[in-house]
């Protein structure tokens, strides 16, 4: 893209005389000339001393004391041969003030369609540039994909500022500015006032979001409690809340794992998974009693931990996906099982809750729940309930995971978990019949992926 370098009061004149092919003059004085950077010009006029009736644009490119280096015939002009003594002088050009924003030939009226959008400028372009800006006062709003052409040359794709194809609605009624992009093939616009703006997708925290990572909202916030509730937080939530709050992303598809054991995730595409991980539910004691001296009821299995991410993976990408197994129910008067850790790779993990224990033949205690591990934000499974507590009965229901309740204590056997990682209720025997009840298994875990 080519900066335009104006100086004042310099007039001069050539020292020698200029063919119409040459591309170096050399000055009579260099006072007042800058010494040119990257990418910068100068336009100079060159007029006749004899007639003061012709003249030429050029672009200085290099100066070095009184030797120019010059590109020929600018902005609409012949390049001509040049005697000693013709004039030099820095003067605003057309197209260099027009490049400002500061000449009549800017914004110019569009002469073509919605999505074909036509112009023509006073001071007409010749050809691409890398960088050169063009203005267009729209007339029709896109509904899609967009061409623009100016002054003759090749229709060019539109972009907006993620470099990609319009979709509409990012051009309306108004002034819009467009800048060419060599590397592209194409006009990016620059300024479209009221249009929709074309965004990249977002990396770091403070960047806009695009509509297709923007439209999930998790906002916690002051209802964090009421929001998660039944789940247990306590010292758990290790994950910010505000940041939480800023994983916005829209969702399109998910896959669950379901079923204990391990299995491979294949990432369909490159960008943001959101990845939930909940272990097994452990497993509800059991019972067998003869009486008011005896294990006559089991405690509950607590409910595997949840951890909540988001993980940026490639197409293609393989993760090894881990599912937690829910721990067995208490055969008698014993314990339960513990439940299984999941996992989504070495991203985020939660292990299993814990079994409802016999602590001795009167006691029998509820297991904790698991925990979630590497998560934005990471959940303590709810624990299970104690069972017994001397001659007292007490519930020995399951606890409750991120997905909802465990099995509840059962007279004759506990109730199984439905809900994936919940614990397993335990078994409890009022009427001391002597018979072995079991307690009820845990639920498997879960791990659920979403792009």
């Amino acid at each position: 893209m080519s900066i335009f370098v104006f100086a004042n009061n310099i007039r001069t004149t050539l020292v020698s005389a200029l063919s119409s092919s040459a591309t170096t003059m050399t000055l009579a004085s260099g006072s007042g000339l800058p010494t040119l950077q990257t990418d910068q010009v100068m336009p100079l006029t060159l007029n006749d001393a004899a007639t003061g009736l012709v003249y030429e644009t050029v672009y200085a490119t290099a100066i070095s004391g009184t030797s120019v280096t010059i590109t020929r015939g600018q902005e609409g002009t012949i390049a001509a041969s040049w005697l000693a003594g013709d004039y030099v002088s820095c003067d605003p050009t057309a197209w260099a003030i027009g490049q400002l924003g500061m000449g009549n030939n800017l914004f110019q009226p569009d002469q073509g369609n919605a999505n074909a959008y036509v112009t023509k400028n006073p001071v007409p372009f010749t050809a691409f540039v890398d960088g050169m800006i063009a203005g267009i006062q729209v007339v029709n709003a896109n509904t899609g994909a967009s061409t623009f052409q100016t002054d003759g040359l090749a229709a060019m794709p539109i972009y907006g500022k993620a470099l990609q194809s319009l979709q509409g609605g990012e051009i309306v009624a108004g002034a819009m500015l467009l800048q060419y992009r060599a590397a592209l093939s194409a006009w990016v616009i620059l300024v479209s006032p009221g249009g929709a703006l074309q965004v990249g997708n977002a990396t770091q925290s403070l960047q806009a979001l695009n509509l297709a990572i923007g439209d999930g909202r998790y906002v916690l916030q002051s209802n964090l409690a009421s929001d998660l509730a039944p789940y247990e937080l306590r010292s758990s939530l290790t994950g910010d809340v505000e940041a939480f709050s800023d994983k916005r992303y829209s969702l399109k598809q998910s896959q669950a794992f379901t079923s204990s054991g391990t299995f491979t995730f294949t990432a369909p595409v490159t960008g943001i998974y959101k990845a939930i991980v909940t272990g097994g539910g452990g497993g509800g004691g059991g019972c067998q009693a003869s009486g008011a001296t005896y294990t006559f009821a089991g405690a509950g299995g607590g409910a595997g931990g949840t951890a909540i991410d988001w993980v940026t993976l490639t197409v293609g990408q393989q993760v090894t996906v881990t599912v937690g197994a829910g721990g067995a129910g208490g055969v008698g008067a014993n314990s339960g099982n513990n439940g299984g850790t999941s996992s989504f790779g070495s991203y985020v993990s939660a292990t299993g809750g814990a079994k409802g224990t016999k602590v001795n033949t009167t006691s029998t205690s509820g297991g904790s729940g698991g925990i979630g591990t590497g998560g934005v934000l990471n959940l303590a499974g709810g624990d299970g309930s104690d069972g017994q507590a001397g001659a007292s009965l007490i519930s020995g229901d399951g606890g409750a995971s991120f997905w909802g309740g465990g099995g509840r204590g059962g007279s004759g056997g506990g109730i199984i978990a439905i809900c994936p990682g919940s614990g397993g209720g335990g078994a409890y025997d009022m009427v001391f019949s002597g018979t072995a009840y079991n307690g009820a298994a845990g639920a498997t875990g879960i791990v659920t992926v979403e792009w």
